[in-house]
């Protein structure tokens, strides 16, 4: 691991990355290489902060799950049931989005449709995110095929919002990091400590070199992909998915039958050529597939 490791530091061109690695149980590796800043050279560590992007769904559609155990919500509720102001620019589509559609790429949305209203960054607001989705052109017809939106991620952490009561990353935070010790682990960039300076910075690659290039994380991407956290938090999360939803100190999060829903495939993606995988698809915040044999 540790040769594949400092291997991809020079074939990606990144001045650092961190790693971990759990088997039956316990972590067995989890560790930084490189530097997390090429001003400083500080060195990556297991506690250094990067940001986690669309890892960040996962934790949205775990967050689902819950208020579904709480018989708040039904996966296949209506979003509108949720949010009546939600409008897509197709009014069947509109009527018939569920929450499952949210969270498996399928809404008739084509690929990263909407994202410029919060890439690269927006002072939007979430009100304004749901008045701009109405205005989104429609490429197919719902559930017809994959097509992977961050929008729709966004709307999700607003139903987890308005039905739990308490804003998307409190929500998270309550319900998973604090349970798990996820001590340093942020939702949003600027939600790092101003004490805590433990913090990948990014990099770009520019006429030959490597030049300090600092970003926020995608922090606008929300519940989509705005998290922050290290090797060392990740583990626990890591070994809650490979443990059917319970906790490394014995807390149960979710279920194993709510972790089968997240973890079956909702939209169907072609299977590679390659004969080692037989099935690919898209779950609720997850992709699946097999190897060898092995989902």
């Amino acid at each position: 691991i540790r040769a594949n490791a400092e291997a991809v530091l020079e074939a990606f061109k990144v001045p650092g990355i961190a790693v971990v690695a759990v088997k039956d149980g316990e972590v067995i590796l989890a560790e930084g290489f490189g530097v997390r800043d090429i001003a400083t050279n500080e060195p990556v560590n297991a506690d250094t902060l990067f940001g986690i992007a669309s890892n960040t769904k996962a934790f949205t559609s775990a967050a689902i799950a819950t208020l579904v155990e709480q018989d708040k919500l039904d996966w296949d509720d209506k979003v509108i049931e949720h949010i009546p102001e939600f409008r897509l620019a197709d009014a069947d589509i509109t009527r018939q989005l569920t929450i499952r559609d949210l969270l498996s790429h399928r809404s008739g949305l084509g690929l990263g449709a909407g994202d410029l209203m919060i890439w690269p960054n927006t002072d939007k607001t979430i009100d304004d995110l749901l008045a701009g989705l109405a205005h989104v052109p429609i490429q197919r017809s719902l559930r017809q095929q994959f097509a992977y939106n961050n929008l729709m991620f966004v709307t999700a952490g607003e139903v987890i919002a308005r039905v739990s009561g308490m804003p998307y990353d409190d929500y998270i935070t309550q319900t998973f990091l604090q349970p798990l010790g996820m001590k340093n682990t942020r939702v949003g960039f600027s939600n790092i400590p101003a004490e805590n300076d433990n913090f990948a910075v990014g990099t770009i690659e520019y006429e030959g070199g490597l030049h300090r290039f600092p970003l926020d994380y995608l922090e606008d991407f929300s519940s989509a992909g705005a998290m922050a956290s290290s090797v060392n938090d990740l583990s626990k999360w890591l070994l809650t998915q490979l443990n059917n939803g319970v906790a490394p100190g014995g807390e149960r999060l979710f279920s194993q039958g709510t972790q089968n829903t997240m973890w079956n495939v909702a939209t169907p993606l072609p299977a590679d050529s390659n004969p080692a995988t037989q099935f690919r698809g898209v779950g609720l915040g997850w992709f699946l597939k097999d190897y060898y044999g092995a989902k």
